[in-house]
């Protein structure tokens, strides 16, 4: 049985780079630990530069769907780990992502180098991993992620 890991993070606004690098590179060491990165953009293209929230696309094009996808994501995956980048620090969907998985009792994981997400009393009370990239956040995230489901792997 495979445990899947939901890669939230910012989406809307983002080049390609700056949506997919991470979350590639957050598979690989996942894969290479024996657990699956369930990424939101699977289905998403980018259109022009920058992802946009809305395009021609009546499959995956609205904002409706968009949500019920990844929320379907966030319940079927075991746990979330939230990426907030320095360049995207308070990606509103991302919130909203967290949000859901405390609500459907997932645990989370939150790296982000933002003080005023990372240490909101609400962010505390409902994410128990916070890290920072500066502290060593993806490398202890990973860490945790094997704490808890290595075992099952």
């Amino acid at each position: 049985m495979s445990i899947y890991i939901y890669l939230a993070g910012p989406i809307t606004g983002c080049t390609d780079g700056e949506a997919n690098d991470w979350r590639s590179k957050m598979e690989a060491d996942l894969e290479s630990m024996g657990f699956v990165g369930v990424s939101p953009l699977r289905c998403e293209p980018i259109v022009g530069d920058v992802y946009q929230p809305e395009y021609d696309d009546n499959q995956f094009g609205h904002p409706q769907v968009i949500a019920a996808k990844n929320k379907e994501d966030v319940r079927r995956c075991d746990l979330t780990f939230a990426y907030l980048p320095a360049e995207h620090p308070a990606s509103v969907g991302t919130l909203q992502e967290i949000g859901w998985a405390a609500g459907m009792g997932k645990p989370i994981i939150l790296c982000t180098d933002n003080d005023y997400v990372r240490e909101n009393a609400v962010i505390k009370a409902t994410v128990p991993w916070r890290f920072t990239e500066q502290e060593g956040g993806w490398t202890k995230s990973l860490e945790v992620i094997e704490g808890i489901f290595g075992v099952y792997a």
